[in-house]
């Protein structure tokens, strides 16, 4: 009987060095008719220990990205970099992939429902599954 897991070693990281990973975002957005679809892009994060993450999030067995402006603090500390957004600079325009930068993270970050869809992709990198939608 094989098992069809993917199996790799595990590899002890040192939590003073810096650690980034790829991680999908997703979330429902109603469209112009009623119904829902679902959006997303790459999120790039900056893993970190316990430790920092209770400091930039809030601690405790269910405090953590329980506070709406702690979690866009932590958020601007740990989104580092992304891939697959687009800005459409006038109404009618075609989107273009626009880099990272602090104002186009404070502008996602401005739009509650990307932020918590952050939150959920964060926590779901550091537990280490992604989410299913």
């Amino acid at each position: 009987m094989s098992n069809d897991k993917r199996k790799i070693k595990f590899v002890l990281r040192d939590p003073a060095k810096e650690h980034r990973i790829k991680w999908p975002v997703r979330w429902m957005i109603p469209d112009e008719d009623g119904g829902d679809v679902e959006v997303g892009f790459t999120a790039h994060f900056k893993l970190l220990p316990d430790e920092e993450v209770d400091k930039l999030f809030g601690g405790g067995m269910f405090g953590r990205f329980t506070d709406a402006v702690k979690n866009k603090a932590g958020l601007r500390e740990v989104l580092v970099n992304w891939s697959g957004v687009e800005l459409a600079t006038e109404k009618d325009a075609e989107p273009a992939e626009v880099p990272f930068s602090e104002a186009h993270r404070d502008m996602m970050l401005a739009w509650q429902d990307c932020s918590n869809a952050l939150i959920r992709a964060y926590a779901s990198a550091l537990a280490g599954k992604s989410e299913k939608n």
